[in-house]
């Protein structure tokens, strides 16, 4: 399989291109991501892309809203015209957190996005990623990542231990979902991931992504 991931700043972009070099041809890519011919040429011959919004200092507000949305809008559609049969966002818990925390959440729950640019950032990319889904025969699918933990520090009631995330995005890249109660015959799919917490009960459901990805959080591990 040939796989585009972007972001190569993020730690887990980086991992996800370590973990599947060994047996796919991975190839990571920095945006910004325009509309042009660039693009099409850069999903050439891809089947699955990862695609995660860059966070950095130097990037002002506007300029991570218009890489939520347009660049995000942009190369969704280099994908569709160019045959990537599978796009994958990595998404975040955070537009969910505005539930009480004694709710047990799944994906059927109404995203509650605030003001947060963090928040709303991830939101309205996960907007223009379900449009796509739905409308133009990309299959799409949404992972939202609870915080997430490379040391096995956090106690967070929404952590997402690194190897669990990592687990997550490549049975998210492998698995081909079967239609059924959480996954009909559709092109776009939500799935929560976080890790189990001994001390906190969990804040977020993960068993749609058990049941159809096969992900099986197993915590922190040296």
């Amino acid at each position: 399989m040939n796989i585009l991931v972007t972001n190569p700043a993020s730690r887990l972009s980086r991992e996800i291109v370590q973990a599947l070099s060994l047996a796919h041809e991975v190839e990571l890519a920095e945006g910004p991501f325009g509309h042009e011919e660039a693009q099409n040429e850069l999903v050439k011959d891809v089947d699955t892309v990862v695609h995660s919004l860059q966070d950095s200092p130097s990037i002002d507000e506007s300029e991570r809203l218009d890489q939520a949305m347009r660049q995000t809008y942009n190369l969704l559609w280099a994908c569709v015209q160019g045959g990537v049969s599978r796009f994958v966002f990595l998404s975040s818990l955070s537009s969910m957190k505005a539930y009480p925390e004694n709710y047990l959440v799944n994906e059927k729950w109404r995203p509650l996005p605030t003001t947060e640019i963090d928040g709303l950032c991830f939101h309205l990319a996960e907007f223009v990623c379900r449009e796509y889904g739905r409308e133009r025969g990309i299959d799409v699918r949404v992972l939202r990542l609870g915080d997430l933990d490379w040391d096995g520090e956090s106690d967070a009631d929404s952590v997402l231990h690194g190897l669990d995330a990592l687990n997550g995005v490549i049975r998210a890249i492998e698995v081909d979902l079967e239609p059924g109660s959480w996954a009909p015959a559709s092109k776009w799919n939500v799935f929560h991931l976080q890790s189990g917490n001994l001390s906190k009960p969990s804040r977020f459901s993960t068993r749609k992504a058990e049941i159809e990805l096969g992900f099986s959080p197993g915590g922190f591990q040296e």
